[in-house]
């Protein structure tokens, strides 16, 4: 019991010394009576204190998870007035992907040489120098493509490992339930008939001293018919 084991004193009422002049013919029957009257008084006083002790202690149990739900209450007050301030719309979501970068980032950022510096190279220079980005920022970006597919290429391994390993159990365990046959298990099967006879016999013998109605007894008598035919089929089924 999650109680303390108490006992109540004195476990026995009337042992108890009787005095001198009451050890008579007269007064033993009384003083022993006396005794025992006693025993109950102090056994109920033993009764009522340890009743005492017990709700003492329900009532700081009830006292301490009353505390501990007011402050859950208080926490869990302050969560939602917190919540109820933030905005979905400011939470930066990261993505489960790695951030990666293109670079460059501008394609025609770049010096051009002195002497392409004329009015007739200067525009050709340019545009070679866009182009020339444009191509750095394709290798840029087949190198992270190689580095995401990489990473998917272990991904998928790694299921593949673990689809083969289950994959390997399941078919084990396929060849085990193969190899069981349902015809070679023994089940034994409980003397239906002698119980049933038993209890159609306790249900339909009358006690001697109540005289039950004439529902309950026939009710009883459809309730050993039913059983008794229901032992009979189950007796044939095993034969």
């Amino acid at each position: 019991m999650p109680l303390a084991d108490r006992t109540v004193l004195p476990s026995c009422l009337g042992r108890r010394a009787i005095a001198e002049e009451d050890r008579t013919e007269e007064n033993s029957l009384v003083a022993v009576s006396h005794n025992a009257v006693l025993g109950c008084i102090i056994q109920l006083a033993s009764l009522v204190r340890h009743a005492d002790d017990i709700f003492c202690d329900l009532a700081e149990e009830c006292q301490l998870v009353f505390e501990k739900s007011e402050a859950i209450h208080l926490k869990v007050h302050g969560l939602a007035r917190r919540i109820e301030q933030l905005d979905f719309t400011e939470v930066n979501i990261p993505m489960p992907l790695a951030d990666r970068t293109v670079l460059p980032s501008c394609l025609g950022r770049r010096a051009i040489a002195e002497e392409d510096r004329t009015e007739e190279n200067s525009l050709v220079a340019v545009s070679h120098n866009a182009v020339l980005g444009c191509i750095i920022q394709l290798a840029s970006l087949v190198r992270h493509a190689d580095d995401i597919f990489c990473d998917l290429a272990e991904e998928c391994q790694l299921v593949f490992e673990k689809s083969e390993a289950i994959h390997l159990k399941v078919h084990g365990l396929a060849r085990r339930i193969e190899q069981l046959d349902s015809t070679e298990v023994n089940i034994r099967m409980p003397p239906v008939r002698e119980q049933n006879r038993t209890y159609s016999m306790l249900n339909l013998t009358a006690p001697t001293s109540l005289t039950p109605s004439l529902s309950v007894y026939s009710a009883n008598l459809n309730k050993a018919r039913a059983i008794e035919t229901r032992g009979i089929h189950k007796s044939g089924l095993q034969k």
